[in-house]
């Protein structure tokens, strides 16, 4: 399953490592500003991905961003102490929510 991970602070990091631990597919990390953002150093190492997929939270509303997540093509978001009201157009990327 690919799965958008949505994360802040120690919780985050520990559910992101976990997800990673059972061999999830993780596709994208969308993280605070870095002003607002708490172990993001540590989930960017947890998640292993490229820096294009390593979304900053507050560019959540640009359509460039939509469409990297529809092609990232996620089945499903996971949302961990992740401080944005999520539009429709990001809720309905994923078929399984």
């Amino acid at each position: 399953m690919k799965i958008l991970f949505m994360g802040n602070n120690k919780v985050g990091a520990e559910i992101l490592q976990w997800l990673v631990e059972q061999g999830e597919n993780l596709v994208g990390l969308v993280l605070h500003p870095p002003k607002h953002r708490k172990f993001g150093a540590e989930m960017c190492d947890i998640a292993g991905l490229k820096e294009e997929d390593i979304i900053p939270g507050h560019r959540l509303k640009e359509s460039s961003i939509v469409d990297h997540i529809k092609n990232l093509a996620p089945d499903m978001i996971v949302s961990v102490l992740f401080n944005y009201i999520l539009k429709p157009s990001i809720l309905s990327v994923p078929p399984l929510g």
